[in-house]
């Protein structure tokens, strides 16, 4: 009988020093998302990408007449045969709806620049000579490219290095 008392006694020590504490949990945090983790949860808008930088064209084509037939290549970066020097245009859109362009001769004109449509990708630009539409058909942090369907033109734009 003694050693049965011994035995309880030592179980109730024994489940005594069991006892459950509160135990505050570490302060873990998950680690931050990244700049490229970010870009890819949330597309930036065609504002955003067409003022994010200042374009130059990379091809120019005129006599457009579809995605399968884009005319007559005029202008090609770095290309010996254009038929056009277009490797001083450049043009800067901005986010309060301005724009500046340089043309081949270094010339500057500015004017405003506005979406005529929800998806942003009709854009219509004024200057003192008048106004200019350009259809977006790619977008994207290193591609512009446009049809203006009144002059038949076709470029693809790339930013400035």
């Amino acid at each position: 009988m003694k050693q049965m008392l011994s035995c309880i006694l030592a179980s109730m020590l024994f489940l005594a020093a069991c006892t459950k504490t509160s135990v505050a949990p570490s302060s873990v945090q998950a680690p931050a998302a990244s700049a490229e983790d970010n870009s890819i949860a949330s597309r930036p808008s065609n504002t955003e990408l067409l003022t994010g930088q200042k374009w130059l064209f990379k091809k120019y084509y005129v006599d457009f007449v579809d995605s399968t037939n884009p005319g007559k290549l005029i202008y090609k970066l770095g290309g010996t045969n254009n038929r056009e020097d277009l490797s001083k245009n450049r043009i800067q859109y901005n986010a309060d709806h301005t724009f500046s362009q340089t043309d081949a001769a270094g010339v500057t004109v500015s004017g405003t620049w506005m979406f005529t449509n929800d998806a942003e990708t009709i854009i219509s630009q004024t200057t003192d000579a008048g106004t200019e539409v350009r259809t977006i058909v790619a977008l994207g942090r290193k591609r512009y490219a446009y049809v203006n369907y009144a002059t038949a033109e076709f470029a693809l734009m790339g930013p400035v290095q």
